[in-house]
């Protein structure tokens, strides 16, 4: 209920979006067993940046999917294909016993199944067109992917958080990712406004599920990233 990924289906083409960690894997096999889907037929694991619970599970995945490339931010690709940088930087942060309990083992990508994607490139799933748009304001090496059939953004963290909990029959609360080192307030709003610049109909959150996209809520990200901007810009050093 905290993370999710997504499973891109068209014409027996399939794309697996956000890959969440390692411990993901096992949920993933019973949704391919359940659909009667190959794994050969994935042809693209796509996390929207590269923090571990986006992309910790993208080596393991691309082991299990051989036909499969890894498409990602050229700022993150190098990460993907050697993560000791990654891991490193998550231990600190929680220590060895809990990064292990919450990431599990990290694998690297081998550098010929990695693609880099610039901004406006698109790959197509039998006639799907998915396109990418570098999103900063989160992070520097993240972007997010337009899905022309459904009208819907894959966000990543660029459309805020909304659990479960934050669901109410008056409206969806939604609020920022704003804790990695490279928040940009700025870039995050200017980012909200290409995301709006598609009339989306839904958005796809990593943090978690599907929403339909209104302005309101964009609106609603925007007025909380100015405030905490007020907050950190009055109160810091």
């Amino acid at each position: 209920g905290l993370a999710c990924f997504y499973l891109v289906e068209e014409g027996g083409e399939c794309a697996v979006v956000e890959t969440g960690t390692c411990h993901s894997i096992v949920h993933l096999q019973a949704l391919l067993s359940d659909r009667g889907i190959d794994p050969a037929q994935v042809r693209y694991v796509i996390p929207t940046h590269v923090h571990l619970d986006h992309a910790g599970g993208a080596g393991a995945m691309t082991r299990l999917f051989p036909e499969a490339q890894l498409l990602v931010h050229p700022r993150g690709a190098r990460h993907m294909i050697d993560p000791a940088r990654l891991v490193e930087g998550a231990t600190a942060v929680y220590g060895d016993s809990l990064f292990r309990e919450l990431y599990g083992e990290i694998q690297g990508v081998d550098a010929s199944r990695v693609r880099e994607m610039g901004d406006g490139e698109s790959v197509s799933l039998a006639g799907r067109r998915l396109v990418f748009r570098h999103t900063r304001g989160h992070a520097e090496h993240h972007f997010c992917i337009w899905d022309e059939t459904s009208g819907g953004w894959f966000s990543g963290d660029m459309f805020g958080v909304s659990y479960p909990w934050c669901r109410f029959d008056r409206g969806d609360f939604v609020f920022p990712s704003t804790t990695p080192s490279q928040f940009d307030p700025q870039a995050y709003i200017a980012s909200l406004q290409l995301l709006d610049s598609y009339s989306p109909q839904r958005i796809y959150l990593t943090h978690y599920g599907e929403l339909p996209y209104t302005a309101e809520k964009a609106e609603l990200l925007r007025h909380q990233i100015e405030v905490y901007s007020e907050l950190a810009g009055a109160h810091g050093n």
